[in-house]
């Protein structure tokens, strides 16, 4: 399946596996597009920002089509967590992954500051060491991730303000152990399919978890 893209950005020692029309990046004249070298015009809300590519509960492989006032609504103005200029969020998310979008545009659009995660797949103690050496307020984790820390250490995520965690059915014990073991941290379940863009709806959990609670809602 084909994204029918005209154009393809490369660096030069790519370029080759793709067709003509490549640009190549690192190319020293590719920069002098035809034109009269006036800025392109500013995006509308309804312009297309990005595609990205999720089969979802189908299997079948599709191109979502994000647009501008989508990246807005999840970046901009929201209540979910704070994203203002104090804000420091954590960046670990592949691009691939729509948990980027939040990550990037969350604290760029705030005035705030992304964090580069280092590592290709993050541990516990990677993480803390990043959340303690640059100060991360924030962080989005898939539920897999969030129990696999866990499990190590909660105390990990020590540091950080908000910890955004889903994508799939929390686990009960898991954020129980969590909420006992970071009482500075506030833990929110997020979920939304890759079309509603990274969140369609959030729930601050409650602390403390009830006693005789079997699910986290969402």
């Amino acid at each position: 399946m084909g994204a029918g893209a005209r154009r393809v950005l490369a660096h030069g020692r790519e370029a080759h596996r793709f067709p003509a029309g490549t640009i190549v990046l690192d190319a020293a004249a590719w920069c002098h597009a035809e034109g009269d070298g006036s800025p392109p015009p500013a995006p509308a809300a309804d312009d297309v920002a990005y595609v990205m590519y999720t089969s979802g509960s189908t299997g079948e492989p599709k191109g979502i089509e994000i647009r501008h006032r989508s990246i807005l609504r999840l970046a901009v103005h929201g209540n979910f967590a704070r994203l203002d200029e104090s804000a420091v969020v954590l960046h670990a998310a592949p691009l691939g992954f729509d948990a980027s979008t939040f990550e990037l545009w969350g604290p760029l659009l705030n005035g705030g500051r992304c964090v580069l995660h280092p590592e290709d797949v993050p541990t516990g103690a990677g993480l803390r060491a990043v959340i303690e050496r640059q100060g991360v307020t924030t962080a989005w984790l898939t539920a897999a991730l969030f129990n696999a820390i866990v499990d190590r250490d909660p105390r990990h995520l020590a540091g950080l303000k908000e910890l955004l965690t889903g994508g799939e059915a929390l686990s009960v014990p898991h954020v129980r152990r969590a909420l006992e073991a970071l009482p500075g941290t506030a833990l929110i379940n997020g979920y939304g399919p890759t079309e509603c863009t990274t969140f369609t709806c959030t729930h601050r959990i409650a602390r403390p978890l009830d006693a005789l609670a079997r699910s986290i809602p969402i």
